[in-house]
């Protein structure tokens, strides 16, 4: 199931005129998903919205590439790219990458061993070390979620915050319902976790610019004068708390830390209570 905030940033930049979707924009979005055939599906939407495919959108979607299959499918693409616009790239800046993700998804250390000596082969002289983690879906997987977590610093130049910025509270409202509450990763042993755009500005505005926890003000604004806090799960979604209006209240950056080092009991129950006291304030709007 895709995120809804994918396809509203879809419609959002399609609906305006001289609009192009950027690398940042496709890596933004990208994190928002968890299988090849959706990242193949956003290259299609970006394509259709006049941005060309590039060498680096190709390589973010090998961290999606879960099965051998996939990465053949990945290496014609990077392998055509290659040879019509990257003729001066070395082999190894294009598919080094590439080939640690299929020894890592191969069936067998046979088949692993296999597309090893096929990457020396073409130049590409990656440590034996890779080899320990044939077969290893779940280390895939693992490195998903670290390219993500690296990924959230990343700001799409599309900035759809400030768009969002002259709609009602209601609409917002309405929007963070479409959330997708919690994205887990195929049943591995870890979660990667979907945080939806709508919920997390819907509880900044009803903070009206101040700290939920220690109630001042905002430390400072940011650079469109907005003050700045930060959306904080009361349930963290490591322990299975929802990404909803309801498990979310906006921090200032120092009261976030507190809450995250000291996870304090009481802290949590005014949290919870403040919460409460918000979301009476938005019904009765």
């Amino acid at each position: 199931m895709k995120d809804p905030i994918i396809t509203d940033y879809l419609q959002w930049m399609d609906g305006e005129r001289g609009i192009r979707p950027s690398v940042r924009d496709f890596i933004y979005l990208l994190q928002k998903i968890n299988s090849y055939q959706e990242a193949k599906w956003l290259v299609g939407e970006f394509s259709r919205l006049g941005k060309k495919t590039t060498k680096r959108m190709l390589e973010q979607m090998t961290y999606f590439a879960f099965s051998v299959d996939e990465c053949l499918d990945l290496h014609k693409k990077l392998e055509g790219f290659k040879v019509k616009h990257f003729r001066k790239v070395r082999p190894e800046a294009a598919f080094s990458r590439l080939y640690i993700q299929l020894i890592i998804v191969s069936e067998n250390r046979k088949q692993a061993e296999y597309f090893f000596q096929e990457a020396r082969g073409k130049g590409i002289f990656l440590g034996k070390g890779h080899l320990d983690n044939a077969g290893d879906k779940d280390s895939a997987y693992l490195i998903l979620q670290k390219w993500k977590k690296l990924c959230e610093v990343i700001k799409p130049d599309f900035n759809m915050e400030a768009r969002l910025a002259n709609i009602s509270t209601e609409h917002l409202y309405q929007l963070s319902k479409r959330a997708l509450h919690i994205s887990r990763v195929r049943g591995v042993t870890f979660d990667v976790f979907t945080r939806n755009l709508y919920v997390a500005l819907l509880a900044k505005r009803l903070a009206s610019g101040k700290c939920q926890l220690c109630l001042e003000d905002a430390p400072f604004t940011d650079k469109d004068g907005v003050p700045y806090l930060e959306a904080h799960h009361i349930q963290w979604l490591s322990r299975c708390g929802e990404d909803t209006i309801e498990n979310t209240i906006a921090l200032c950056p120092n009261c976030h830390k507190k809450i995250h080092i000291l996870d304090l009991q009481n802290d949590i129950q005014f949290l919870t209570k403040r919460n409460m006291y918000l979301m009476s304030q938005l019904v009765t709007k």
